[in-house]
């Protein structure tokens, strides 16, 4: 028999109440940006260097560079958006909440039902930069294992966007979670380009944090490679330390991303993670494969997602071998006019 537990206190509820109120406020209280005419403009300076009236013939291999190049970002992009990646929710110029249902059942623990929350809403008001959000402690991410155990946090506060420029972008972020702590640093984000079917993306995340978690870095980095339209590899690896950590935390991964409909998407990984402290130890590696897909609207989506992992603990010997499947429903709201007033405009620029 499946047995659960549903992991939901109180403040959890209030800081989904709180987003959403602001969400409609902001929502009520924007208004659209007029369009930037300077990108047309340098377009047509580009197409007409001499000023003669008539556009200058791309060579067919710069056209067709052009496009793979093009492809392979869009492709990048839609990945993220539709597998609503954190990154890509909080660097959006525009309000954003999704909320995510999940039960996820292991073979060795107890099943686990939870509700999480993560958002943010834009302040025009006060700045196009600053944004109100709300996310997990430990953020919603594939690479994590199966650990029942977690104890992720709702956290609420202010992001601040120092600025953009070419592939970097530079954030200020503080908050509280639900026991008060609080919590103040900085995420700066390089996204180099190497060919054009090969990119990169190094997050670095610094901090302090009031209560026993003291000082953290997170450290992320990760290489993308587009096959065609549709299939996507990714090397993905993160390392984690605080100092009320012991030693390094660390996880790394290998997927394969396939889109088959607009709406639809499938992934393969292979995956594996770690501590440095007590003694070197890779906890877990396995198979896992997520199913994704949109139901009924564009907004709503559910996950079916089966894995195996060899297993160790740091007090036991032998490495188990443990089934585990999680099972999601998530919601997506986006506020659509500020979307199109941001893709206008453009982001914010480094001073």
């Amino acid at each position: 028999m499946i047995t659960g537990k549903f992991q939901v206190s109180w403040q959890r509820p209030l800081m989904v109440l709180l987003l959403a109120a602001l969400t409609v406020m902001a929502n009520a209280a924007d208004n659209a940006s007029g369009v930037d005419a300077g990108d047309s403009q340098a377009r047509a300076a580009d197409a007409d260097p001499q000023g003669t009236g008539e556009p200058v013939k791309e060579a067919w291999v710069d056209t067709s560079v052009e496009y793979v190049s093009e492809s392979a970002d869009r492709l990048l992009q839609w990945m993220d958006a539709f597998y609503g990646e954190p990154y890509a929710d909080f660097e959006a110029a525009h309000s954003n909440l999704r909320l995510r249902l999940g039960y996820q059942y292991d073979e060795l623990e107890e099943g686990d039902f939870k509700v999480k929350v993560r958002g943010k809403v834009q302040l025009p008001q006060l700045s196009r930069r600053l944004a109100l959000v709300l996310e997990g402690d430990e953020g919603e991410e594939f690479e994590d294992l199966g650990n029942l155990d977690d104890e992720d946090e709702s956290r609420l506060g202010l992001q601040y966007n120092v600025g953009e420029a070419s592939n970097v972008r530079f954030d200020l972020i503080g908050n509280v979670n639900s026991s008060l702590d609080l919590r103040g640093g900085g995420r700066f984000r390089y996204a180099p380009i190497f060919t054009e079917n090969l990119f990169g993306r190094f997050t670095q995340d610094l901090g302090y944090e009031t209560g026993d978690k003291g000082a953290f870095s997170r450290t992320k980095f990760e290489l993308y490679r587009p096959l065609d339209e549709d299939n996507l590899l990714a090397w993905r690896s993160r390392v984690d330390y605080a100092d009320d950590s012991e030693g390094v935390e660390w996880n790394s991964f290998v997927q394969w991303r396939r889109r088959l409909e607009e709406d639809t998407a499938v992934t393969f990984m292979l995956n594996a993670d770690g501590i440095t402290d007590p003694r070197n130890l890779v906890q877990n590696y396995g198979l896992r494969m997520n199913f994704r897909s949109s139901i009924y609207r564009r907004y709503l989506f559910y996950e079916i997602e089966p894995a195996y992992m060899w297993r160790k603990e740091p007090d036991f010997d032998n490495r188990v071998g443990v089934w585990n499947i999680n099972i999601r429903f998530e919601i997506h709201f986006e506020n659509e006019r500020q979307k199109r007033a941001a893709a206008e405009s453009g982001p914010p620029k480094l001073p």
